[in-house]
């Protein structure tokens, strides 16, 4: 219950989340120390400023928990993946350009809402417009 206590009281914030960091220290079984400190940072950035529980908790405690390197290697994965998407619809954009010319607005919106996959296909399909009809004619199939 330890970790709740820094939404329940409503005392100094600050002061509690010290004691509790203190309490947690004392805690002799390393994971149970680990876990209950992970849990401690993550309720107490509810009502405390990054900064104040920086100060007070060890930042490594929540590197260590196993629900920080889940969501580390989530955003990393979401990351990348954002990342292939951008470089993709650069490289489509640029190459309806150079078969087109000029886009309009439209164009490069629709271009950018389109999923990895999708994105693939029209860089594929490229090669085979002539006309802003050809790339209009890929956008109504589905």
């Amino acid at each position: 219950m330890l970790p709740f206590a820094i939404l329940v009281s409503d005392n100094n914030k600050e002061r509690l989340l010290q004691e509790i960091a203190q309490k947690i220290d004392q805690i002799p079984e390393l994971n149970t120390r680990k876990t209950i400190a992970a849990a401690t940072y993550v309720l107490a950035g509810l009502v405390l400023e990054e900064s104040i529980i920086k100060q007070i908790l060890r930042r490594d405690i929540m590197r260590e928990s196993v629900t920080y390197q889940a969501i580390l290697r989530e955003g990393r994965q979401e990351g990348r993946q954002e990342g292939r998407k951008q470089g993709l619809v650069a490289v489509v954009l640029r190459l309806l350009t150079h078969k087109l010319g000029t886009l309009t607005p439209n164009i490069h919106t629709k271009v950018a809402r389109l999923k990895i996959a999708r994105l693939e296909n029209l860089a594929e399909a490229i090669l085979d417009f002539e006309t802003f009809a050809d790339l209009e004619l890929w956008f109504s199939k589905k």
